[in-house]
């Protein structure tokens, strides 16, 4: 490649004023240059300069370029406005998107559209159709006098046409000056018909009461003056869809579409959740552009309480399966492994708050003898009623009454010491007496009775749950050995006094049936 020797003068931004490039700096070419070297030249010139070469030839000069059109600034403004709104729709989507609770969804839904307009009113209203009505859920008021008016409920009696066009997917504007366009110019031949319909009063009723004027919007204008005189300012109604096929498109302003009288099936085609009402002053209007932003809102939120509705429909499942997993399917009660896991829950609690534990195992006295008399179904009939009278002896919240197996059933009492789960034991003797359930001709009792067997611990490093309940069945056990229809404390775990244990106990209602601690042992 050709080595030339040549000078390049800066930009016209880096010279005197009044002096221009060639007569500051001229530009020597001791050799013609090719057209490839021009090439490289502009090339090496730096591009933050916004220059353009002239010609080559001994009087080159560089200048600058030319200011920017009005037209060109105007789109810049409008590009960068544009961007500013798509920044602020993309932190409204990820505000939506935080959370699964409906109720934050739409407190932040209505803040947050308000802020991008500046609007002095936002409002969701969810459409029910079992009463076929509108009823607000959330607002938005820009300040204090405008939450002084009335909420937006709305029927299909009062506003038939303006529900109608949003059931169709179509977004609505409700003007102040929108009754002046629409209403019609009499010419001069109407002249006289206007004079005869001023004449009769009558007549004027009668035609507006059979034929109402329709605005531009295909809303009657008795409509959107009864919507103004509640809600005063520039309104736009955006419907707000349930399932994500169906689009809402803008409303046409010279289309009218006939009213059908199924209300019901309108909201069902469009699968209506509802519509966002959005109020600006009176003196402004809704563009087509800021309309368009909106409805993105919509559809964002749309997104969202759909995800929400699923989340909560899931986890009701969720629980029911739960619920289902840790229940007797026979009495409703706790199962066999629901007493497990609150077993040891509560006594991993009592043993860091030294507390007392007690359980009682219940047990259907010779409840095979009743099947084998009166059959299966009334053995499940039975157990039914029983497990209901077990559940009126405890009353604290942390009580539970579970099923253990057959005709066995556990209570666990936290908080509670000997002589509590001694008196809800004979509370339960009380019940299931109660019920009078005969028993086989050949029992010793006439009723259905229940023998019942008490332990209580205080959880600690020394003892485990296993033990608390290999007690109680000892005292059950021991309880049955005794003649049952009766309640025995294990003389071991327990909380009474070491007399009572020893057997050294004084006659009374109160009296408790301790097993000796030899046979707890």
């Amino acid at each position: 490649m050709l080595k030339r020797l040549f000078q390049v003068p800066l930009s016209t931004t880096h010279l005197p004023p009044g002096s221009s490039a060639s007569s500051h700096s001229p530009t020597n070419f001791p050799q013609p240059i090719k057209a490839a070297d021009k090439q490289r030249l502009i090339k090496l010139s730096d591009p933050q300069d916004k220059v353009c070469v002239s010609d080559w030839s001994c009087s080159q000069h560089f200048t600058s370029s030319a200011p920017m059109a009005s037209s060109e600034t105007l789109q810049v403004e409008q590009l960068k406005q544009h961007i500013r709104q798509q920044q602020q729709l993309r932190q409204v989507e990820c505000k939506l998107r935080q959370t699964l609770n409906f109720s934050t969804i739409a407190g932040t839904a209505v803040v947050e559209t308000a802020g991008i307009f500046n609007a002095k009113q936002v409002t969701l209203v969810r459409y029910d159709r079992a009463t076929q009505s509108c009823q607000q859920v959330v607002r938005y008021c820009q300040n204090q006098r405008l939450a002084w008016q009335p909420a937006c409920n709305i029927s299909e009696t009062e506003f038939p046409a303006l529900l109608h066009q949003l059931w169709q997917g179509k977004m609505l504007r409700i003007l102040p000056g929108q009754l002046e366009t629409s209403s019609s110019v009499l010419t001069a031949n109407d002249a006289q018909t206007q004079a005869t319909v001023d004449s009769d009063v009558d007549n004027v009723l009668e035609s507006s009461a059979s034929e109402s004027s329709v605005s531009e919007s295909g809303v009657p204008e008795h409509e959107i003056q009864q919507w103004l005189a509640r809600w005063p300012g520039s309104w736009l109604l955006i419907p707000i869809k349930k399932s994500p096929s169906v689009q809402p498109t803008q409303s046409s302003l010279t289309e009218h579409h006939p009213i059908d009288d199924d209300r019901s099936t309108e909201a069902e085609a469009f699968d209506s959740w509802g519509f966002m009402a959005l109020a600006l002053p009176k003196r402004e209007s809704w563009t087509d552009t800021a309309a368009s932003v909106a409805h993105s809102i919509t559809v964002t939120f749309t997104a969202a309480i759909q995800h929400a509705q699923q989340y909560h429909e899931l986890t009701v499942a969720n629980q029911e399966l739960q619920k289902l997993a840790l229940s007797d399917g026979l009495t409703c009660l706790a199962n066999r492994r629901r007493f497990d896991e609150h077993l040891t829950d509560e006594w991993q609690r009592l043993a860091r708050e030294k507390q007392p534990l007690s359980l009682i195992l219940c047990d259907l006295d010779h409840f095979k003898r009743y099947n084998d008399t009166f059959g299966h179904p009334a053995g499940d009939r039975c157990l039914i009623r029983v497990a209901r009278a077990l559940l009126s002896g405890p009353q604290r919240p942390a009580d539970l009454v579970a099923r253990y197996g057959g005709e066995e059933f556990a209570i666990v009492l936290p908080n509670t010491d000997t002589h509590g789960a001694w008196r809800i034991a004979q509370k339960i003797h009380e019940s299931i007496r109660a019920l009078q359930i005969k028993h086989a001709p050949d029992n010793e009792e006439s009723y259905v009775t229940v023998t019942m067997g008490v332990s209580t611990v205080i959880p600690g490093h020394d003892n485990t749950a296993q033990m608390l309940v290999q007690a109680s069945d000892l005292a059950l056990y021991h309880a049955k050995q005794q003649g049952r229809n009766r309640t025995y404390v294990n003389g071991h775990y327990n909380t009474v006094s070491e007399d009572q244990v020893m057997g050294k106990q004084t006659e009374g209602p109160n009296q408790l049936d301790v097993m000796p601690v030899e046979a707890g042992e």
